[in-house]
C-alpha cells in the first residue's frame, strides 16, 4: 500500500533519501544545505553532490571536491550527498493495486565537467547490470514509485524515487 504523502515526500529529494535509509535501502549519506548558503561543510565526506531538493533533469547540480569549494549561492535548499561514481541507471516500475511491473533498466550518461548534464541513454543489455538495478529499485518500487535512479559501481545506492514517471 501507498505511505501517505508519498508523493509529497518522494518530490524532495533530502526527504526521500532519508527516508529509503531509514528502510534499509542503499541511499548516499547526506545533508541539506540551506538557501543561499555558500560554504560547504568541514565535516563531511567528500567528494559530494550537490542538487537542489527538488527538480529534474540534473540542473543546477554539480560536484563538489571539498569544503574549500565555493559554489554559487541558490535561493532555495539543497542536498549535498556522498559521490556515488560509476554508471548511472534508471528503472521504472508499473504499479498498480497487488502489482508492481519493472521496466528495463536504461543507462544514463552526463557531461564529465562536474555538472552532470543530461546527455542521453539506453537500455541496459548486460544480464547482471539488469538484476542488480532492477533488485535495488524494487525495494524502492514497494511503495508504489514509479521509478528509481541509481548510481554506483560494484555497490550501486538508490538516489532518487519518483511517483510519476519522469525523464530525470
Amino acid at each position: 500500500m501507498r505511505p501517505k504523502n508519498s508523493s509529497r515526500w518522494a518530490a524532495d529529494k533530502h526527504v526521500t533519501a532519508e527516508r529509503l535509509a531509514a528502510a534499509g535501502v542503499a541511499a548516499p549519506r547526506g545533508r541539506l544545505v540551506e538557501a543561499d548558503e555558500a560554504k560547504m561543510p568541514g565535516d563531511f565526506e567528500y567528494p559530494g553532490v550537490l542538487k537542489p531538493v527538488d527538480g529534474a533533469g540534473s540542473q543546477h547540480t554539480i560536484l563538489v571536491q571539498g569544503p574549500g569549494d565555493q559554489p554559487e549561492p541558490y535561493p532555495w535548499p539543497r542536498r549535498l550527498e556522498q559521490y556515488c561514481p560509476g554508471r548511472a541507471a534508471s528503472v521504472a516500475a508499473l504499479c498498480g493495486p497487488g502489482r508492481r511491473a519493472m521496466l528495463p533498466p536504461c543507462g544514463s550518461t552526463f557531461r564529465e565537467d562536474g555538472r552532470f548534464a543530461y546527455r542521453g541513454g539506453a537500455i541496459i543489455g548486460e544480464a547482471t547490470l539488469i538484476a542488480r538495478a532492477t533488485a535495488i529499485a524494487s525495494q524502492g518500487a514497494r511503495r508504489h514509485a514509479a521509478g528509481a535512479r541509481l548510481r554506483g559501481g560494484s555497490t550501486w545506492s538508490l538516489v532518487q524515487i519518483r511517483t510519476v514517471a519522469t525523464t530525470s
